[in-house]
């Protein structure tokens, strides 16, 4: 069981078929998917569910955070949690760690985003802070890898894995 935060045009799905089933969450629920995704989901076995909230913080959409969608949706198990939600990963790091704890998750996180309300000399915010806070945290049960996907800046991914598995 995978909760997908953050889909847009849903191309990491392609990445996720074949898994029984996905919780997809994004404000835009499942109107810009690319159309090569609307034709793998209507050939697919995954149980997909669109749900349509902003995740920590939005001006125009309505907000939820992570665990009161896992308590609505009464999701009971929670294999891997991928996120790129445009920065909103820095209000989300304690309930990833609440979440890790009961479910031993393994996590995807972008961490590349700025904190565009910080001054000039705080741009790496989420790439410093949010891994140190789920290290110190998580570090008796996981392993932690990063990976970088661009040329430019874009597309830092932090791995947080279950020594377990």
């Amino acid at each position: 069981v995978i909760i997908n935060c953050g889909v847009e045009n849903g191309m990491e799905l392609k990445l996720f078929n074949g898994v029984s089933e996905i919780y997809n969450i994004d404000p835009g629920k499942d109107n810009y998917l690319d159309k090569s995704i609307e034709y793998l989901l209507k050939n697919s076995k995954t149980k997909q569910h669109f749900i349509e909230y902003a995740l920590y913080t939005n001006k125009i959409f309505e907000v939820k955070k992570l665990t009161d969608i896992i308590k609505e949706y009464n999701i009971k198990k929670i294999s891997l949690i991928k996120s790129d939600i445009e920065g909103a990963e820095r209000l989300m790091v304690d309930d990833l760690i609440q979440i890790c704890t009961k479910y031993n998750s393994q996590l995807a996180i972008s961490i590349y985003h700025t904190n565009h309300n910080a001054g000039e000399d705080e741009k790496l915010l989420d790439l410093v802070d949010i891994p140190l806070k789920l290290i110190k945290a998580l570090r008796n049960n996981y392993n932690f890898y990063f990976n970088h996907y661009s040329y430019e800046r874009w597309e830092g991914i932090l791995y947080c894995i279950p020594k377990s598995l």
